[in-house]
């Protein structure tokens, strides 16, 4: 006999509590066929009676939530902007215009965004930049280990690029 049991996800907002509440719950209101979409979940999880109202990222207050959600956007433009370098052999090399990096000074720590040649130019921020993309790679493997085929492609991908 299998037991099943659902936990958070590393990195997740929810604790392991809370994942067990949602799983369960939204398992029970899947379609046997057929996706959960995310404005079902949200149908599901607006009432205040629901068990998975107060549980993830929710923000009921309209005013707060269309912050959160235009700091987000800001946060997706910043990601989005690229440079593209010609070099003097005509080859094209794009890179990211702005890292988020955490600047520390005597006010404590403020995330924000940075010039590309800046970040490259102060070395903790190098690190920073460096370290979360470390990281970014070990929760896509963590998150994918599952499926053999793709860490495979990914192994030979890794190679090609080294």
């Amino acid at each position: 006999m299998v037991v099943k049991t659902f936990k958070a996800r590393k990195g997740s907002s929810l604790n392991d509590s809370e994942a067990a509440i949602a799983g369960t719950f939204l398992e029970t209101h899947s379609p046997v066929i057929g996706v959960l979409t995310a404005d079902a979940v949200y149908a599901l999880a607006a009432p205040t009676d629901s068990p998975i109202h107060a549980v993830g990222d929710f923000d009921w207050n309209k005013a707060r939530a269309a912050k959160k959600w235009n700091l987000h956007a800001a946060r997706r433009l910043m990601n989005s902007i690229m440079i593209v370098e010609e070099s003097a052999g005509g080859e094209l090399v794009e890179t990211r215009a702005f890292h988020r990096v955490i600047v520390l000074d005597d006010d404590g720590a403020t995330s924000g965004y940075i010039r590309e040649r800046i970040v490259w130019q102060t070395p903790e921020y190098a690190e920073q930049v460096i370290e979360r993309a470390k990281a970014e790679f070990l929760s896509w493997r963590d998150r994918h280990q599952q499926y053999r085929e793709l860490m495979e492609w990914a192994r030979t991908e890794l190679e090609a690029a080294a």
